[in-house]
């Protein structure tokens, strides 16, 4: 007997079987019993015998329950007999039902003798449904769509703006009302509401004042100044899309909250809220380790730069000196002769244009004018392929092998603590934007008005922030000391109201 391989995609199952449930072979190779006449049939007839199965086999072959047989062959009245030819290939009609590729399983187990136990059975159909990637994939990138606008505040204002009629270019004019920072912080707040919201399954849209005193109350362990903000910006929010209402800030609810935080809190004031530090130790560090401006590094001539003018200016260090730009700048002669420098700060947090004009100092090692020409001069090279608006100052001017660009307001306030801390100035009570009231401070106490620095600094006439903020003088030790001496004195009888102002005496009548 020869056995022989095919490939052929034909049943393992009995013919007189009725075949139901259409089972497919898992099996790619089916193997043939083929019998070759000459040498598996004996040529003696009484050797051969006689065969009640109709089927011709060797005597050492053991009888066959089941053979293969061929689903188009020819049906003969002969049970088990097989067509002389086998077929290799037939078309199969495409069943109605998809299953699962993974819920076939071979069965193991033969239901009967006459199935095959080779047949593949379906052992948990499954229902598939015409392919829906498509309408799911579109409904997810949509549901996603949806849910990033929630979270995203401007998404939300531009978005209901758009649907009342408003163009995209007047909406882009109206979100410059607010300031770039600001309106980041607004978005981190905007964002911190939202998954508030959506951890308690509510709507952060929906105007509800009982659930934004829940959400401040959630986050009552905060300061002051961050509730303010994330008030602030569910209020950015709700002013536009629900403006005929009652603004949250303006709610009673929200009032009291914070009437309540503010007095449950006890906030003991720090030295920088008590304090300002004496200029004149900056001006001597600079003196002493910057006094020849002329073998300075490019980078301790801008920081000696940016010390100078933040000085001479009384601007915030921030946000006014780190975002002076280069083209505001205008260095020029005077009606005298004398050289002058006119500057300019865009993006003040006053909401107005900031200008100021320095004119020269006689000590050229401390005049911030000649060394903001001279700083001029030397970066100019450094400025030839940056854009408009770059900024004063720049980042990477000594490393060749990196390109200037416009440096970080941050980058600023850091290079001046740096400075502060080296001159041998607390940088763990004093920031860098403590420069700010030391050196107004520090003018008034040499005997100027206050109107007259709150003109030079561009303050407000009619505003209190610079008596309130910035003004502390250190005059106020020796005066709390004059006045306890007067009145734990026996002696003398006498009161000093201020320096320069004549002593009143008081009569005791007995």
């Amino acid at each position: 007997m020869q056995l022989v391989s095919d490939s052929g995609n034909l049943p393992t199952r009995s013919r007189d079987t009725e075949h139901t449930s259409r089972s497919v072979e898992l099996n790619q190779e089916a193997t043939l019993r083929i019998y070759n006449p000459k040498e598996n049939v004996p040529i003696n007839q009484q050797t051969m015998g006689t065969s009640s199965s109709g089927c011709i086999r060797s005597e050492t072959q053991p009888a066959t329950t089941t053979i293969l047989g061929t689903e188009s062959g020819s049906r003969s009245n002969s049970n088990r007999c097989i067509s002389t030819e086998l077929e290799h290939q037939r078309t199969l009609p495409s069943p109605t039902l998809e299953t699962d590729p993974k819920s076939l399983e071979a069965n193991q187990i033969p239901t009967s003798q006459e199935s095959s136990s080779g047949d593949a059975t379906v052992v948990k159909p499954i229902l598939v449904p015409d392919d829906t990637t498509n309408e799911t994939s579109k409904e997810t990138n949509h549901m996603e769509a949806q849910l990033k606008m929630v979270f995203s505040r401007m998404a939300l204002i531009n978005n209901f703006r758009k649907n009342n009629g408003i163009n995209q270019g007047t909406i882009n004019f109206l979100n410059q009302k607010i300031r770039k920072a600001t309106q980041r912080a607004y978005d981190n707040g905007w964002k911190q509401w939202s998954n508030w919201c959506h951890s308690q399954g509510k709507d952060p849209c929906n105007y509800n004042p009982q659930n934004a005193l829940a959400f401040l109350m959630a986050n009552q362990q905060y300061s002051n100044n961050h509730l303010n903000r994330l008030r602030s910006a569910i209020a950015s929010v709700f002013s536009v899309v629900h403006e005929t209402k009652l603004p949250i800030a303006d709610h009673k609810l929200t009032k009291d909250f914070f009437a309540a935080k503010r007095r449950s809190t006890v906030k003991i004031p720090t030295m920088q809220q008590l304090f300002a530090w004496d200029i004149t130790i900056l001006l001597q560090h600079i003196q002493n380790t910057m006094s020849s401006t002329c073998n300075l590094s490019l980078q301790h001539l801008q920081l000696k730069t940016i010390l100078l003018l933040c000085m001479a200016t009384m601007w915030r260090p921030r946000s006014d000196i780190g975002c002076l730009q280069h083209r505001d700048i205008t260095i020029n002669n005077d009606q005298k002769g004398e050289i002058q420098a006119t500057i300019h700060t865009r993006t003040p947090k006053e909401a107005q244009v900031k200008s100021i004009t320095l004119g020269t100092y006689q000590d050229q090692q401390l005049c911030p004018v000649q060394m903001l020409k001279y700083f001029l001069d030397k970066t100019s090279q450094y400025r030839t392929n940056l854009p408009e608006d770059h900024t004063l100052f720049l980042t990477y001017l000594e490393q060749e092998d990196k390109k200037s660009s416009s440096v970080h307001p941050s980058t600023i306030a850091n290079w001046i603590k740096s400075a502060m801390q080296d001159a041998g100035i607390d940088a763990k009570h004093f920031q860098a934007h403590s420069i700010q009231s030391a050196s107004s401070t520090k003018a008034v106490e040499l005997g100027h008005s206050i109107q007259d620095v709150k003109k030079h600094a561009n303050w407000g006439l009619n505003s209190n922030a610079f008596e309130k903020f910035y003004y502390k003088p250190s005059s106020q030790v020796s005066s709390s000391a004059a006045i306890n001496h007067s009145i734990f004195s026996s002696t003398d009888n006498s009161i000093t109201l201020e320096v320069g102002v004549e002593s009143i005496g008081i009569s005791l009548v007995s």
